[in-house]
């Protein structure tokens, strides 16, 4: 937490902060709340899309279900791209586009470039999270890491554990 503190951006950290606290988790949820009361159906407080190499990405479905989403209380949007290079551009301009919304991005570290982590930076409400599941990943995932952490960017790092042997290394 102390690291997230010190090396984000004020601004984002505000940002990102009141969409996913306020928007999100107040407002989205007594929306959430009454709606479901009202209709006698469960809302998740996230949505999230998983996107594979196979699926063609249709921004304005995304679009329309984030509007959609907005209208029961759902702030918070998480995007899977993994290594789905196609995808980043048009799910960046998506997340500039829906200011007051939270959105996590889990991707591999090699889809950053300069010209990505300014466009996330720029848009304040996207929490990136480096995959860094393939073991060939690791060195380039520090490399981004250290470069996000310089920007000021909001981040993290996913690991898996597979076995015993992992969590005790």
């Amino acid at each position: 937490v102390e690291r997230v503190v010190c090396s984000t951006s004020s601004q984002i950290l505000k940002t990102f902060g009141m969409n996913l606290i306020y928007n999100c988790w107040n407002l989205g949820a007594r929306k959430i709340r009454k709606k479901e009361q009202k209709e006698n159906f469960n809302i998740p407080w996230a949505l999230i899309y998983e996107m594979k190499a196979w699926q063609h990405l249709d921004s304005e479905l995304i679009k329309t279900t984030i509007v959609q989403g907005k209208k029961l209380g759902i702030y918070c949007y998480i995007f899977s791209l993994a290594d789905q290079a196609q995808y980043l551009e048009q799910v960046i301009r998506i997340m500039q586009a829906e200011k007051d919304c939270a959105f996590l991005l889990l991707l591999a570290p090699t889809l950053l470039s300069d010209q990505i982590i300014n466009n996330i930076i720029s848009s304040q409400n996207i929490f990136v999270i480096l995959d860094n599941d393939d073991a060939g990943h690791s060195g380039i995932c520090k490399e981004k890491a250290k470069l996000l952490n310089k920007k000021r960017s909001l981040f993290g790092i996913s690991y898996s554990h597979t076995s015993l042997a992992d969590w005790e290394n």
